[in-house]
């Protein structure tokens, strides 16, 4: 789909010099919805091979926790119910892609509950995400910034009972928590 003025899909903006995009309020927005060129018999490669699982290999990829534990359970008791029914036979993994902290008020239940030992034959491999290093970062003493509490830094400290001062600004209540 492309935006343009002639099919009334922004029907105040105006053409932009540059193609494909459009000012809409102040703000110039490229197209949505946009397919991907065809890479024109180019697939992709690796080791002169397309890329595939070995056989007899499960992935599972589950990523953006934000601290809600009750859904990372239900994506797991998912994963099991998957195993079960169709792969008890195959080698299972599970990928955990980062930022299991910030937003949710579960944080600290979710680094738990991903921490504990299991012996259910599940590999698991738990990636760091930018969240994650935020939370890692402070908890070494190091700077964050201020702005990681506004994406979801608070939550995660009030998730391990780090109270935070009202009041001022972010940098300030920040270094407040280290004292």
């Amino acid at each position: 789909v492309r935006l343009s003025p002639e099919r009334n899909n922004f029907p105040h903006a105006a053409k932009s010099s540059r193609s494909g995009m459009l000012p809409v309020r102040g703000m110039v927005l490229k197209r949505l919805f946009q397919r991907g060129k065809p890479l024109e018999g180019e697939e992709p490669m690796v080791a002169g091979h397309a890329p595939r699982l070995p056989q007899g290999v499960r992935v599972y990829a589950v990523g953006d926790l934000h601290g809600c534990l009750d859904l990372l359970r239900k994506l797991e008791a998912a994963i099991a119910d998957d195993i079960e029914a169709t792969g008890a036979h195959l080698d299972h993994f599970v990928v955990y892609l980062g930022d299991y902290v910030d937003r949710g008020w579960q944080s600290r239940d979710v680094v738990a509950h991903l921490a504990e030992p299991r012996r259910d034959g599940i590999r698991r491999v738990h990636l760091l995400g930018n969240h994650d290093a935020w939370l890692r970062d402070y908890l070494r003493g190091e700077q964050v910034g201020g702005g990681w509490l506004r994406y979801g830094g608070d939550a995660t400290l009030m998730s391990y009972g780090v109270r935070l001062a009202a009041g001022s600004d972010d940098d300030t209540r920040l270094e407040a928590t280290r004292e």
